[in-house]
């Protein structure tokens, strides 16, 4: 991160361009980052960056900065604020309602009047870094402890937001003391901390103290070390803190009480995942896993459709959609349970085309189920992006059409020109995957998501290995699809699930799917299962030595003999052995392609593929 964008100080920047929602705020200042040579802190969403993960200010600017810090220093006024401090600091006790004592004088403190004459503490963190209160900070302001802990070692450390509020502590006898940038800062360097085993934070009592105060327990959590956050209940007011417990009368031993009944940061607070004994996992009532669409798109699941161009993953992506909002059978084999509200959204081709393709599914959907016509308008949604420039983010448009509908299943043709991120990169897939995910939980949908299978022959069975994004992708979806074509016949395609995360009869077996496209019909039918040899439906018919061997056996009617099959054999692969024989019948019976009579007699296989053949 760069931040090029400064104050005329050089001591506050811009926000990114990524900026999370909680930075822009068009009612404040732009500048809500605080820099320095080595550090930046948000005071908004309260993120850090230090120059050891990335380079924060160029070379150009780093130069102005170190000067300007260190001018600064010598303009902050800390001596002189020092010296009204030690003045008048009953005075300034009683004015500022401060419930201190001579304690006080022991750290590094001052005061000054602001541009509106309001008393404002200015605080010596070191030598080289001075602050006031809610205010400027002058010199090195990377995030410190206050006050430097001193050699004795006490049980228990309180831990408070600011530096008002450490010294309020100090004073009345418990230990405390702050990180210097705010609620949910942290300093580079928490070892100074390693030996306190006993950790209480007290922030105040307004969002961001309650929001820093996680984040940082959740830092400073060990095995060996009990955390703890004191929560200001409702009989408190709003930004309610310490140093307002004790103005109000509470004293040291009220603290302690308040310290001890704190709620132990654990497994809960750290978001661990609830755990089980075996046997109470076992009796847990759970509801049985749930398809919108039986063994291929679960309830709030992910479902992924992957093939080679032009192989039919857009049609089959289409159909599977408006099945889906009609509530019948996927391809007339897998069960829709119901009816479902479906937005379909692709970015391969105009609309124009997509008009046509939508058209002839419908035609042959509602011709095949036309009590379920009804469904069709209701349920089914189709997101135009004609004008959609390819490569680039698409998902804040869909989020505003998730936002503004009421949807159970979004189809998205497709995630390789849905976006901009290189799907090569793991770091920028995992992103955008990350990305999609949030938005699936967040409207409570499920997801089919189409995507390309990488250049390769695909005469080898289908896998994981062929899906374009690789294990990054595959892993992140709940089922996987692929289909391919086959050497046999232009409309005949294998279709596999190749991962589901239930039970599944159809797992890892090759499905034979018919393309119908003439000229008012565009659909996917399923067949049956093809047989054994997934490889054998690959290879055109002229390559299959197989088909060559079938075609030159002599048979009556569909029988044949071994000696018959033993003349094919000699006469197509110039093979003659008894054992040649017997492994050629045995690889055909494996399959599927042929099978035995009786001893010394065979038959060929026809099957309903061979007649669509």
């Amino acid at each position: 991160m760069n931040f090029d964008q400064l104050n005329r100080n050089g001591t506050r920047a811009k926000c990114p361009s990524d900026a999370p929602a909680e930075c822009v705020q068009s009612e404040k200042n732009d500048y809500c980052i605080s820099v320095n040579q080595d550090f930046a802190h948000c005071h908004r969403c309260k993120k850090n960056w230090f120059t050891e993960d990335d380079k924060i200010v160029s070379d150009e600017v780093k130069l102005r900065i170190r000067t300007k810090m260190f001018e600064r220093l010598d303009e902050s006024g800390y001596d002189e604020a020092r010296v009204r401090f030690l003045d008048h600091y009953e005075q300034i006790f009683k004015e500022m309602r401060l419930p201190w004592n001579e304690n006080a004088l022991d750290y590094d403190v001052g005061i000054r009047r602001d541009k509106d004459q309001k008393l404002q503490l200015v605080f010596k963190i070191t030598e080289d870094h001075v602050k006031y209160h809610k205010g400027i900070q002058f010199g090195d302001a990377e995030c410190k402890v206050f006050p430097i802990l001193n050699s004795q070692h006490t049980p228990t450390l309180l831990l408070c937001e600011g530096e008002k509020d450490a010294i309020t502590a100090n004073c009345h006898g418990v230990p405390a003391i702050t990180f210097t940038s705010g609620a949910g800062a942290l300093p580079k360097n928490l070892a100074v901390l390693d030996k306190y085993k006993d950790i209480v934070i007290c922030f105040d009592n307004d969002n961001a103290g309650r929001e820093g105060a996680e984040k940082v327990a959740k830092a400073l959590y060990k095995k060996d070390r009990v955390v703890k956050i004191i929560k200001w209940g409702s009989e408190y007011p709003n930004q309610y803190d310490l140093t307002d417990y004790f103005a109000d009368g509470h004293s040291a031993s009220d603290l302690m009480t308040l310290m001890i009944s704190a709620k132990v940061f654990g497994a809960d607070e750290l978001g661990a995942a609830k755990v089980f004994t075996a046997d109470d996992f076992l009796a847990r009532d759970l509801p049985p896993v749930q398809y919108i669409c039986d063994e291929i798109l679960l309830e709030s699941g992910t479902t992924g459709i992957s093939g080679m161009s032009n192989v039919g993953k857009s049609v089959l992506a289409l159909q599977l959609g408006v099945s889906i909002a009609m509530g019948v059978p996927f391809m007339g084999q897998f069960v829709i349970q119901k009816p479902r509200k479906v937005l379909f959204v692709q970015f391969e081709m105009l609309d124009q085309m997509m008009q046509e393709r939508l058209d002839k599914q419908m035609r042959y959907l509602v011709e095949e189920y036309p009590t379920c016509r009804e469904y069709l308008n209701k349920n089914f949604k189709i997101a135009s992006f004609d004008e959609h420039k390819l490569f680039s983010d698409a998902y804040v448009t869909i989020e505003k059409n998730l936002m503004t509908g009421d949807y159970d299943v979004l189809v998205i043709d497709n995630l390789y020109t849905s976006s901009d991120i290189a799907m090569d990169k793991n770091d920028k897939l995992q992103e955008l995957l990350s990305r999609i995910t949030e938005l699936k939980l967040r409207y409570k949908i499920a997801m089919v998501m189409v995507s390309h299978h990488k250049k390769m022959a695909e005469k080898q069975p289908l896998d994981h290995f062929m899906v374009y994004g690789g294990s990054t992708y595959v892993n992140w979806l709940d089922n996987l699809v692929q289909v391919a074509n086959t050497g046999k016949h232009k409309d005949l395609k294998v279709f596999k699930i190749t991962k589901t995360r239930t039970a599944s009869d159809y797992h890892d077996v090759a499905l034979g799917i018919k393309f119908d496209g003439t000229k008012d019909t565009l659909a996917l039918k399923y067949i049956k299962p093809l047989p054994k040899n997934e490889s054998f439906w690959y290879l055109d018919s002229e390559e299959s030595p197989e088909t060559r061997l079938l075609d030159a056996i002599e048979t009556d009617g569909d029988n044949f003999s071994r000696s018959q099959f033993a003349e094919a054999l000699n006469s197509e692969m110039n093979l003659s052995s008894n054992n040649a024989v017997s492994n050629w019948i045995d690889k055909l019976e494996d399959q599927g392609l042929i099978g035995k009579l009786r001893h010394g007699e065979y038959f060929i296989k026809r099957t309903e593929i061979d007649d669509f053949l």
